[in-house]
Formats: C-alpha cells, sequence, structure tokens
C-alpha cells in the first residue's frame, strides 16, 4: 500500500509538472493566448474539488483590483500562469496527500 501511494504521489507530482511545462512552452509573452483555459483544466482535474477556492481566491483579487485600482496580479504571462499553477499545485497537494490519507486513517480507526 505505501508503494502504491507513493507511486500515485509520484504520478500527480508529474502529471503537474508536465500541464506546467506546456503551459508555459506555449505561452506567448505580452499577447494573449487560450493557454490559461489548458492550465485551468489540467490542474482543476488534478486538484478537483479544492481548486474551487483557488478560483475563488483568483475572483477575490480582479474583484478587488477593479475597485481599489491597487495591482495583486501581474501582466507577464509567465509570472502569472507560473503563480497560478504553484496555487493550484498547494492546494491540490494538500488535499490530496495531507488532508485526505488524515481522513482516511482516521475513518479506518473507528
Amino acid at each position: 500500500m505505501k508503494l502504491f501511494a507513493k507511486s500515485l504521489k509520484v504520478i500527480w507530482i508529474l502529471c503537474s509538472l508536465i500541464v506546467l511545462a506546456v503551459t508555459l512552452f506555449y505561452a506567448s509573452p505580452n499577447t494573449p493566448n487560450d493557454i490559461f483555459i489548458f492550465l485551468w483544466y489540467g490542474m482543476g482535474v488534478l486538484t478537483f474539488p479544492s481548486n474551487f477556492l483557488v478560483a475563488g481566491l483568483l475572483v477575490g483579487l480582479i474583484l478587488i483590483e477593479e475597485q481599489t485600482g491597487i495591482q495583486f496580479l501581474t501582466d507577464s504571462n509567465y509570472v502569472g500562469l507560473s503563480s497560478f499553477w504553484l496555487a493550484l499545485f498547494i492546494v491540490g497537494y494538500i488535499q490530496w496527500f495531507v488532508l485526505v490519507p488524515w481522513l482516511w486513517h482516521k475513518i479506518r480507526k473507528r
């Protein structure tokens, strides 16, 4: 079971890194394109359902930025995409490899 869990973790991390690599490879600096959609769907599948927390945070930052004029989000495609990926990666990692095992052990003890 330990080997299976470690294998899943390695596969999950590799899939996340592949999503980041493809995203950064096809991102065009200072030119808008639809690579953000690939990033969102790719990491969305890997981090579901906790990806909605990151989406809510992003929407909140956009609304605050619109209301106050203070720029939270960067105009750089690479920095913005990497930051968004990192937020999704952290939330997904905590969800799948910290919270789910903790809940699994709690349930099995009963």
